[in-house]
């Protein structure tokens, strides 16, 4: 398998971005070299696409690490800088898609320095297109919203305040605010958040009409 092959498995079984899947695949890679011998590592590595080689590069002679699903989903969340829940639905898309891309021989060797959390693990991910893709992808959707949410809620807030703004009463909502904060009526975070929760509720009332 080439790596744009396998980067696409990737996406879609996450539904995320091509460049957030190349994240989740490299920090899942690097976490999955801590965990294995450095034998198998480098077993593992001579059937990889060459861009992915490095991620698995350790010494030979270095002992395969003792740690459990759990652990490994924390450490692939704390390499590609997301939550716990989302890294652990990226890991299991990429241990499948290693699966899919390596001999089976290879991958049972894997799988038994992994061990059965790990089996379940990679059970939890869903397939690529060919293979039920319909179903795969709206399951990924919580994936893509836990990852995405920061820039969605947002991008949300930003938009319902300039449409607060360019309303007549609300224009004189917030210049009220300013001017209470700056005669020192009102604490400055305490009139950025009234302003700001007013500018939310107002969007949410305009959304439902």
């Amino acid at each position: 398998m080439k790596y744009n092959e396998f980067i696409e498995s990737v996406r879609q079984r996450t539904g995320l971005p091509r460049e957030a899947a190349e994240a989740l695949t490299h920090a899942t890679l690097q976490v999955l070299a801590e965990r294995l011998s450095g034998g198998e590592a480098e077993d593992l590595q001579a059937q990889m696409p060459k861009e992915l080689k490095e991620d698995l590069a350790v010494p030979k002679q270095k002992p395969a690490e003792s740690f459990g699903a759990a652990e490994f989903t924390r450490r692939v969340a704390e390499r590609a800088g997301i939550d716990e829940v989302a890294a652990q639905m990226g890991a299991a898309a990429v241990l499948a898609t290693i699966g899919a891309a390596v001999t089976p021989g290879e991958f049972d060797d894997v799988l038994s320095q992994l061990g059965r959390e790990f089996a379940a693990l990679i059970g939890m991910a869903e397939p690529a297109a060919g293979n039920g893709a319909g179903a795969g992808s709206a399951a990924a959707d919580p994936l893509r919203q836990v990852i995405l949410f920061p820039v969605t809620a947002t991008r949300t807030v930003v938009e319902d305040v300039v449409s607060t703004v360019r309303r007549p009463d609300g224009l004189l909502y917030l210049g009220g605010l300013v001017g209470l904060a700056a005669l020192g009526v009102l604490e400055w975070p305490v009139a950025a958040v009234a302003g700001l929760g007013a500018a939310i509720a107002s969007g949410a009332r305009h959304a439902r009409a």
